[in-house]
């Protein structure tokens, strides 16, 4: 019973992702496959809200000020950019402290949770399919950039309505980067990096797709990289979404 879509105090709006499983990772038969994209199934038992779109520039600037928009492409619909991951975090507290929530409310989603919400219960390379030629319909990449990141919500959506996720922006993660399951590579510097996904304006379509990893040291920063917030639902309102289904 709880709402597909949600919009906050700001007017940033979300998506219902619902609790499953999926595979996460590519078999290495995938174009473009890698071998730390292991095949691994993951639980997801919680449902959570994820941001239809990238944050954009204006939504930006409610919670930090015009003064403090970083990104090289202006535009108040434009994905904000040049933000490194701990910028993320300032960005994520301020919002959940101007809610009165819980300061966890809201934060970026796990690489995990990222690849579930942009597969949408797909297994394909792709939210859509495998075909890469297909892509153009859904994301901002080389083939039909290669320029600058667009406003967001150019594109068609996936299964769940949220839109930019093969492209765009590569977007920030909130773990650090770990050995799949079954890769035995040894740990090193870039275990302490973050997560990134998703893809951006400048790369190939192989290098968008749904399982290809990515991570930055947390200060990194680039007119490449941007965001997505992750809007946890708490007990309560779990509660009161099985109560107004049980009645």
């Amino acid at each position: 019973s709880l709402p597909i879509e949600a919009v906050n105090s700001i007017g940033m709006k979300f998506r219902l992702v619902p609790p499953g499983s999926c595979l996460i990772g590519s078999p290495e038969s995938e174009p473009g496959h890698s071998p730390v994209e292991t095949l691994h199934h993951r639980e997801f038992s919680q449902p959570f809200y994820l941001g239809m779109y990238e944050v954009t520039q204006e939504e930006w600037e409610k919670i930090m000020g015009a003064e403090n928009n970083p990104s090289h492409f202006r535009g108040a619909k434009q994905p904000v950019e040049e933000v490194s991951w701990y910028d993320c975090q300032e960005f994520l507290l301020k919002l959940s402290r101007l809610e009165k929530l819980d300061e966890r409310a809201y934060q970026l989603p796990s690489e995990a949770e990222w690849e579930y919400a942009c597969r949408a219960g797909t297994r394909s390379a792709y939210c859509y399919g495998d075909d890469p030629k297909l892509l153009v319909k859904f994301a901002d990449f080389a083939d039909n950039n290669y320029k600058r990141p667009n406003p967001v919500g150019r594109r068609l959506p996936n299964a769940l309505g949220l839109f930019d996720m093969h492209g765009n922006l590569w977007e920030w993660c909130r773990d650090t980067y770990q050995n799949y399951p079954g890769d035995f590579s040894p740990a090193g510097e870039v275990n302490t990096w973050r997560n990134i996904r998703g893809g951006n304006w400048h790369i190939e379509a192989k290098s968008c797709r749904s399982a290809k990893r990515y991570r930055l040291p947390g200060p990194s920063l680039g007119n490449m990289l941007g965001f997505r917030v992750k809007r946890n639902i708490n007990l309560d309102e779990l509660q009161a979404a099985l109560d107004t289904k049980t009645h």
